[in-house]
C-alpha cells in the first residue's frame, strides 16, 4: 500500500516532458466521448434452385441470399497509447466493479483524455505523462485542480489489454475498444491564468500526509517571454514550500525555460504548456532549487476553470 502511494507521488517528482513537435491544431473537441470506429467485411451467398420442367408448365426459379457480417477493430498504433491527433478507446474496470470507459490521446509523452464511469455519465478530465521507466501516469481532475484519482499502469508498444493497473490503491484492468471518430490535437496556446494541482491528503503512519499542492501562473504573455511564478507545497504535515516568485523567462512556442546558477544552486526546469494544462520538469537533473525537503514544482497542472 505504501509503495503504491509512493509511485503516485514520484509520477510528479520523475516526470518526463517530451522533445517531439508540438505544433499540431487547436482541439476539435473536448466534451464528449467519440463512438468507436470498426470496419465491417460482408459476404453474400446466393443459391439458385432450378425446378422441374413438363410440358405445360414451368415453375419459376427461386433464390435465397445470405449475408454474414465480421466487425473487427480498428488498428491499434504500433506505439504508444494514440497515434498523433488520433483517440483511442478504452474500457475499464476499477476493483473487478467498478466500470468506466476511456479516451486517450497523445503527443510524445504528454497524455490527454476524458474518462466516465458508467454509474455517474459525466465526463472527467485526465491528464498525464509517460515516465522514463515506462509507468503511465494519469490523474483525474476537477476545474479547480483538484485531484481525484490516480491512475497507473505498464504499457508495452501495441497492447491492447491492461491487467495489472491501479486506481488509487486499488485494481484497475482495460481493453482497448477502438479509435475514436473524431480527432484530438495537442494545442500549443500558452493562456494566461492559474494552472493548479491539489492531491488529496492520506494517512501515513497514523498521521494524516502529503497532499501535495501547486500553483503555477503564468501572465505577460508575449512572443519571446513570458512571467511565471510557483507556490508549491508539500503538504501536512511540515507543508514544505517550492517558491519561485514572478520572474520573467524565455519562450519559444509552447516551451518556457527557467534557469538559477549562484554559489548555492543550480536550478534548472521547463514547462511545457497546451491549452488548459501545462507540465514542468527539472533539465537535466538540475534539481538544487533551495526548496524545502520534498517540494518540488514538477508534475502535471490544469488551468482552472479550463475544462468542465
Amino acid at each position: 500500500m505504501r509503495l503504491r502511494r509512493l509511485l503516485i507521488a514520484l509520477a510528479f517528482v520523475l516526470a518526463a516532458c517530451s522533445s517531439g513537435d508540438d505544433s499540431a491544431d487547436g482541439d476539435t473537441s473536448t466534451t464528449s466521448i467519440p463512438a468507436s470506429t470498426s470496419s465491417s467485411s460482408t459476404t453474400t451467398s446466393t443459391t439458385t434452385s432450378v425446378p422441374a420442367t413438363s410440358s405445360s408448365t414451368t415453375a419459376p426459379s427461386t433464390t435465397t441470399t445470405t449475408t454474414t457480417t465480421t466487425t473487427t477493430l480498428a488498428p491499434f498504433p504500433d506505439t504508444g497509447l494514440a497515434a498523433p491527433g488520433t483517440r483511442t478507446l478504452w474500457s475499464g474496470v476499477i476493483d473487478g466493479d467498478i466500470e468506466f470507459s476511456l479516451w486517450l490521446a497523445q503527443q510524445g509523452t504528454h497524455l490527454r483524455g476524458e474518462l466516465t464511469y458508467t454509474s455517474v455519465g459525466d465526463p472527467i478530465t485526465i491528464v498525464g505523462l509517460v515516465r522514463d521507466d515506462g509507468l503511465v501516469v494519469l490523474h483525474e481532475f476537477d476545474p479547480t485542480g483538484n485531484i481525484t484519482g490516480t491512475l497507473g499502469f505498464d504499457h508495452a508498444a501495441g497492447e491492447t489489454d491492461i491487467t495489472d493497473g491501479f486506481w488509487n490503491e486499488l485494481s484497475l484492468s482495460l481493453t482497448y475498444a477502438g479509435s475514436g471518430d473524431l480527432p484530438y490535437f495537442f494545442d500549443p496556446l500558452v493562456r494566461p491564468g492559474d494552472y493548479r494541482f491539489q492531491f488529496a491528503p492520506f494517512d501515513e503512519d497514523d498521521e494524516r500526509c502529503c497532499a501535495a499542492a501547486g500553483l503555477l501562473r503564468i501572465s505577460d504573455v508575449n512572443e519571446s517571454d513570458v512571467t511565471v511564478e510557483f507556490n508549491n507545497h508539500r503538504g501536512v504535515p511540515g507543508y514544505n514550500i517550492a517558491y519561485v516568485e514572478p520572474v520573467v523567462v524565455p519562450l519559444e512556442d509552447n516551451r518556457a525555460f527557467y534557469e538559477r546558477v549562484d554559489e548555492f544552486d543550480d536550478c534548472a526546469f521547463e514547462i511545457v504548456v497546451f491549452d488548459g494544462f501545462a507540465y514542468v520538469d527539472h533539465v537535466d537533473d538540475r534539481w538544487e532549487c533551495g526548496f524545502g525537503n520534498g517540494a518540488t514544482v514538477t508534475g502535471v497542472y490544469v488551468l482552472e476553470g479550463r475544462f468542465p
